[in-house]
């Protein structure tokens, strides 16, 4: 994980994806791991690690917008204008 870690800190596309996977195929090559398992294992960690934060994030976009919506239609209700939220 700190070979992994390290490798973050190189400026990379969104997500990371590519130098998180090849962090952990040099990685994984110190324990004799074949290039393919390493490979393999790379993926499913980074999709474990980056689905929870998308899925949250998608819910939580979804709530203050939806939240956004109610605030100017009650504010329109009311006859003045609705003040960003935030």
């Amino acid at each position: 994980m700190i070979a992994i870690n390290l490798a973050m800190v190189l400026p990379s596309s969104p997500a990371a994806v590519g130098v998180f996977e090849a962090a952990t195929l040099v990685a994984l090559s110190a324990y004799d791991v074949p290039k393919s398992e390493a490979l393999s294992a790379a993926v499913v960690l980074h999709l474990v690690n980056l689905v929870p934060y998308l899925v949250a994030g998608g819910i939580v976009l979804h709530l203050q917008t939806r939240g956004a919506k109610g605030h100017r239609k009650r504010a329109r209700r009311v006859g003045r204008r609705a003040e960003p939220l935030g």
